[in-house]
């Protein structure tokens, strides 16, 4: 909702005291906005490009399958195009049969026997 200058000045009688002015942010109209933002960017230098590369890793954390445990081992895995996919782990109580074959039933998609572990 927009105000006017009017709606943005409180009335002293409401407040019981003489209010000192408008208590929003006095901003130009938006067409006059437009054309002062421009302005201002087309005063400016453009910039000079230091590295071409455009592409800048900051940090990285890694959860992969395959014995990854290092952003080294990551990118070596992808060089060398590496299959993360092993069949489902027997060590952790899963009843991996009743899903290989619950996934069989009319309706459902069939559930594969390899994950990334």
């Amino acid at each position: 909702m927009g105000m006017d200058e009017p709606m943005a000045r409180p009335d002293g009688a409401q407040l019981g005291a003489a209010a000192p002015g408008p208590p929003c942010v006095d901003r130009p109209p938006r067409a006059e906005a437009g054309h002062t933002r421009m302005s201002e960017m087309s005063d400016r230098q453009p910039s000079t490009v230091v590295d071409p590369d455009p592409i800048v890793i900051v940090g990285m954390a890694i959860e992969a399958p395959g014995g990854v445990d290092t952003a080294a081992d990551y990118w070596d895995f992808l060089s060398q195009r590496q299959e993360g996919l092993c069949p489902l782990p027997t060590d952790r109580g899963w009843p991996i049969r009743d899903l290989l074959t619950g996934s069989c039933r009319e309706g459902f998609k069939r559930i594969h026997n390899c994950g990334g572990f």
